[in-house]
């Protein structure tokens, strides 16, 4: 996970993730509050859509933790 320091206020692309951008990384791991490692598993599951990102993150975290 990146220092909070590296997150920028706003993602350059606030519809796709840049994996290759250190900031983007940053503010993305940050903002859906996972680590570089998890959010580069769901953006290979999902592709880097930030929407389709969110909801695959939330979809996991429901099914690790059902009502």
């Amino acid at each position: 996970m990146f220092d909070s320091s590296e997150a920028q206020a706003r993602p350059r692309d606030p519809v796709h993730i840049d994996v290759e951008d250190a900031g983007d990384l940053a503010y993305w791991t940050e903002a859906l509050k996972v680590d570089e490692p998890t959010l580069r598993g769901a953006i290979q599951a999902v592709g880097f859509t930030a929407r389709d990102v969110r909801d695959y993150l939330a979809m996991r975290m429901a099914a690790a933790h059902p009502a």
